[in-house]
């Protein structure tokens, strides 16, 4: 069992540089909040260009410019808009839109829908035209009273959550662009803009940060002990149990184990009608002596859901528990994901969480769980928008605890089955094995759900999450910054393996330290192996260089893992779009190894077209290399002959 902790730590003392003058983007609130910290960086000798959201794209004067969030062409007239009135390198974007989100008490449901757009979409459409230019700014997004740093006595700002879980998966896909999340005091103070201006100049490596009052305070996942005493878990037999998403393998697990804690009226809701395997699962509770009643609906929808409660207050027992565990999947990498995309995830998440909370809050629930995942906690590549989905609910539960009403919300791991891993490709279920990240069996899941029902006046939240620190350490070691997770991985010691390998020579050490004839192919076969690792393939099944990434069964999710892996590995910042541009082994490595590294392949430095007369003094060097390299050399030779022509 895991939970977030807010530790309080030294405010930091580095000071803002201004000998190197920088260009910083912020998308500015209407709080002021934005223009003050604009002026204190101005002041600095840096240029700053404030960003309002607006119905359309123009300039509003110098430096100040008004843009549609949910236009994707709007963004990159901004850039260009940009780029031709400064000569000054973009080095910082800062997301301030979050704190003009309405109070959570004031709230409806189609201002929460908006503020998703123009918020986490907004994150989105930034992103992606930022990785189609040469400018790589640090990206900070900035939230108010969106953490329970101080105590769950906190009401959150429930509408700018996403963004945690957004962001998170940002750092993942795209490390090179990741700055951090920092959480504002609800209560606006005096010292704000300051204390926030050195946070995004610090270089602590921390990138989960909060401010309440005039203290610091940064998050670390920890481990959580079961608790010593737990209430036993015993259901009404005279009250009515509702399971969203009860239709699914999940939900009748759900099902079954409320059924054995002695339910007699469960309620399953779903989008369509029982499949012939739940239809069976369904006709085994009624034989065991429980009533299960089906109601179809799409709980995103208000008046399906006003429906299903209704229909329970009338002809069914007191509503007593809510097991929320519905949800979609629509995975897509950031770079190529839509707002509709984005938007169909969100649905069952957020406006199905909002619409169960206001057709039971005022009925005398025994507890309302919600199902939430890992990829809200950890983030998860690949599903930007299912952990921004589930950092609402997580924090929504926090919400209703603050309300004094009842709520848990669970950060599940991978099932074994009846999860949404189920629903992902088989190469993506092996990338998450892989990972360290171990699979939770139904009943292991169960018995979790009794233990935390049981002592749920102790947690809001919790993760339930079997992992191998260590193993997951390396993969992380793709991003720049894991500041959530340090305390965990510094305590899990690395198996011996793990360390030898990290006592060897890294790759860019053999590349630098290898003979000329000998660098392009260490680099060539370098890239083949962490194309077997994207893949999941078999090492003894090495592809073909010249084979296409597509070809191999590579999606978009893997190009941006390899991507990651290569940056990290060289040292280098490679494009977002790098193995899309060039999708085959050999391609990739002439490109890495002449256009980013800069090295000279052996007839580049070692043949002089225009003095023929020395080739003879060359041979000797070219005996040196292999037939394939020379073969593959000589096209390359060719080839740039032949465009000279």
């Amino acid at each position: 069992l895991y939970q977030v902790q807010w530790k309080p730590v030294a405010p930091s003392q580095e000071k803002i540089s201004s000998q190197l003058s920088h260009h910083w983007l912020i998308l500015a609130d209407s709080t002021g909040v934005a223009e003050n910290l604009a002026a204190k960086l101005q002041e600095q000798g840096h240029e700053c260009s404030l960003v309002y959201r607006g119905g359309q794209y123009h300039q509003l004067a110098a430096g100040k410019y008004e843009l549609n969030p949910c236009v994707a062409q709007e963004w990159e007239q901004l850039y260009q808009g940009i780029s031709e009135t400064t000569q000054l390198p973009l080095t910082k974007a800062i997301h301030l839109w979050s704190l003009d989100v309405v109070a959570s008490e004031e709230l409806t449901v189609e201002e929460l829908e908006e503020s998703q757009l123009w918020g986490c979409g907004s994150v989105i459409y930034l992103l992606q035209t930022v990785l189609k230019t040469s400018d790589y700014p640090q990206l900070w997004v900035v939230t108010r009273g969106a953490q329970p740093v101080l105590s769950d006595k906190e009401k959150l700002a429930v509408a700018a959550t996403p963004l945690w879980g957004l962001g998170r998966v940002v750092s993942l896909e795209h490390p090179q662009l990741w700055g951090g999340l920092v959480d504002l005091d609800p209560q606006k103070t005096e010292q704000e803009v300051e204390m926030l201006l050195q946070l995004l100049v610090n270089t602590s490596e921390e990138d989960h940060l909060a401010l309440r009052g005039e203290q610091t305070y940064i998050a670390r996942l920890v481990k959580q002990s079961v608790p010593e005493f737990t209430k036993a878990v015993s259901l009404s037999s005279d009250g009515t149990y509702l399971i969203t998403g009860g239709l699914g393998a999940l939900g009748l697990h759900t099902a079954q184990w409320l059924v054995e804690k002695g339910a007699q009226h469960l309620v399953l809701t779903g989008r369509n009608a029982p499949s012939e395997t739940a239809q069976e699962t369904i006709e085994q509770l009624e034989q065991a002596g429980s009533k299960v009643r089906v109601l179809l609906g799409d709980i995103s929808i208000e008046k399906d859901i006003a429906q299903i409660i209704q229909q329970i207050q009338t002809f069914l027992p007191t509503l007593k528990g809510v097991i929320h565990t519905a949800g979609v999947l629509e995975d897509a990498t950031l770079q190529q994901m839509s707002l509709e995309h984005f938007s169909k995830v969100m649905a069952p998440k957020v406006a199905g969480t909002w619409h169960l909370h206001k057709f039971t809050q005022d009925l005398p629930l025994d507890f309302f769980v919600c199902f939430s995942s890992i990829a809200s906690l950890l983030g998860s590549p690949g599903q930007g928008n299912y952990a921004a989905a589930n950092a609402f609910m997580d924090a929504f539960v926090h919400y209703r605890r603050s309300m004094g009403l009842p709520g848990l919300s669970i950060n599940w791991g991978v099932w074994t089955s009846g999860g949404m891993v189920d629903r992902l490709a088989i190469q993506h279920q092996n990338r998450i094995y892989t990972s360290g990240i171990g699979n939770i069996a139904p009943e292991q899941g169960m018995y979790a759900l009794e233990q935390l029902l049981g002592s749920q006046s102790l947690t809001e939240q919790v993760g339930v999450i079997p992992v191998q620190w260590s193993v997951l350490a390396q993969q992380l070691n793709n991003s720049n910054k894991n500041s959530l997770l340090r305390e965990l991985l510094q305590k899990d010691k690395l198996p011996q393996d793990a360390l030898k390998q990290n006592a060897e020579p890294v790759i860019l050490d053999r590349l630098e330290t290898a003979s000329e004839s000998e660098r392009q192919g260490i680099l060539r076969e370098h890239i083949r192996a962490q194309v077997v690792q994207v893949l999941g393939s078999s090492s003894s099944e090495l592809p073909e260089v010249n084979l296409g990434f597509m070809e191999m069964g590579m999606d978009s999710l893997m190009t941006v893992e390899l991507k990651n892996r290569l940056q990290t590995q060289l040292g280098k910042t490679l494009s977002g779009t790098v193995a899309i541009e060039y999708p085959t082994i050999e391609k990739l490595s002439q490109y890495i190894f002449k256009e980013v590294m800069g090295w000279k392949s052996i007839l580049d430095s070692e043949v002089d077209l225009s003095n023929l007369e020395n080739i003879d003094n060359k041979m000797p060097e070219l005996e040196k290399i292999s037939e394939e390299e020379f073969e593959a050399l000589a096209i390359q030779e060719l080839e740039e002959l032949n465009s000279m022509l």
